[in-house]
C-alpha cells in the first residue's frame, strides 16, 4: 500500500533522568534510586560491544523512489535516503546505499549481504524505505518481500553466524495496511501533556543481579532469532505519512532525535523519544475524510543488552 504525503512542520524538547525502583528484600519493601542505563559506561558488560573508532558496523540504505503503475512514485522519500545514510555514516558506519530495487533485487541484494563474512563490524543497520502492506516491503515493480522470512531472517544466527551476538537493528518505512489513525481525544486533566507520556521503564544493574543468581555461570548456547531490533514506521494494518519537504515522518524524527540523544541515551530509550517526536510533532487532514491523522510507530526489540552507537551531532 502507498504511503501518504504531508507538508507538517516539526518541533521537539524533552530530557531523561535517573529512575526510582522499588526492590522488596526478606519481605520488606524499599525505594532505591538506581542509576538509568542511559548514564553506564558504554564499556559496562549490560551493553554491546562497539568500538570507538572506526568503522563500527554496516548501515545498509534502500530506497524505493519510482514505480510501476499503478504505485504512485516516492519522489519525497528522496530526503530519506538522504537524511538515513549521513546518519549512518555520523554514527561510524559503513554506508551501503540502494535504490529503486524490484522484489527479486531486494531479495538478492538482502540475500548476499547476509552471506558476507560482517565479522570485522560490531553491528549492523539497515532501513528500507518503500510502499509495503501487510507483512512485505513492496520492490518497485510491486512485487511483495516477506519481511520475516527475506529480510530479517537471513541474518539471523542460524544463516549469519558472522553477526552471531552482535545487535541487528531493522528500519522499516512503509505502510502495513489501508486504514487511518483519526486520533481520540485526551482526558482533561492529560490536555497539558501531564502525565500523558511516561518515560520508558529502564533495566539497572541492581534488578540484573536479582535474577543472576537463578542463571547458569555461563551460557554456551543462545536462541537463534537473538539479537535483532525492528522498528516499523506505522503499526499493522494502517498507512505511514511523509513530509513533503521532510521524507518520511519516522525516519525525520529518527534522525532528529539521534542527533539530539543518541550520545545520551541507549536504543530503545531513543525509540520512546522517536515515538513521542512522531505523536505529537506530526498530523495531517485525511483529503478523503477531512479529519485529523496521526500515526505512531511500532517496535520489536530482541536485544539481550543495551545498544548505543553514538552519533555525531549536526552542525
Amino acid at each position: 500500500l502507498q504511503e501518504i504525503s504531508s507538508d507538517t512542520n516539526l518541533a521537539v524538547d524533552q530530557s531523561a533522568d535517573e529512575v526510582t525502583l522499588q526492590a522488596v528484600t526478606d519481605g520488606a519493601s524499599a525505594s532505591k534510586v538506581a542509576t538509568s542505563p542511559a548514564k553506564m559506561s558504554p564499556s559496562h558488560p549490560g551493553y554491546y560491544r562497539i568500538r570507538g573508532l572506526g568503522e563500527r558496523g554496516l548501515g545498509v540504505v534502500v530506497c524505493n523512489i519510482t514505480f510501476t503503475a499503478p504505485l504512485r512514485n516516492r519522489m519525497t522519500a528522496v530526503a530519506d535516503r538522504e537524511n538515513m545514510s549521513q546518519l549512518f555514516k555520523r554514527m561510524g558506519l559503513r554506508v551501503e546505499i540502494y535504490s529503486d530495487l524490484k522484489g527479486l533485487e531486494l531479495k538478492q541484494i538482502i540475500s548476499t549481504c547476509a552471506r558476507r563474512d560482517l565479522s570485522r563490524f560490531d553491528c549492523f543497520f539497515m532501513v528500507v524505505s518503500t510502499h509495503g502492506d501487510r507483512g512485505n516491503v513492496l520492490g518497485t515493480d510491486g512485487v511483495p518481500v516477506s519481511i520475516e522470512s527475506h529480510v530479517l531472517t537471513p541474518f539471523n544466527g542460524a544463516n549469519c553466524p558472522s553477526l552471531v551476538s552482535k545487535p541487528k537493528v531493522f528500519f522499516f518505512q512503509a505502510c502495513r495496511g489501508n486504514e487511518r489513525d483519526f486520533c481520540v481525544k485526551l482526558p482533561d486533566n492529560q490536555a497539558d501533556g501531564n502525565g500523558a507520556t511516561e518515560q520508558a521503564t529502564r533495566l539497572s544493574d541492581k534488578i540484573r543481579h536479582l535474577f543472576a543468581k537463578d542463571l547458569p555461570k555461563e551460557v554456551a548456547v543462545i536462541p537463534t532469532e537473538l539479537d535483532f531490533f525492528v522498528a516499523y514506521s506505522t503499526v499493522p494494518g494502517y498507512v505511514s505519512w511523509r513530509n513533503i519537504e521532510k521524507g518520511s515522518w519516522f525516519l525525520y524524527a529518527l534522525c532528529q532525535c539521534y542527533s539530539e540523544y543518541g550520545t545520551e541515551v541507549h536504543l530503545l530509550d531513543l525509540m520512546t523519544y522517536v515515538t513521542d517526536y512522531v505523536t505529537k510533532c506530526f498530523s495531517e487532514i485525511d483529503e478523503q475524510t477531512d479529519r485529523i491523522a496521526k500515526q505512531v510507530i511500532c517496535c520489536e526489540s530482541r536485544l539481550s543488552k543495551f545498544l548505543k552507537v553514538a552519533a555525531d551531532r549536526k552542525e
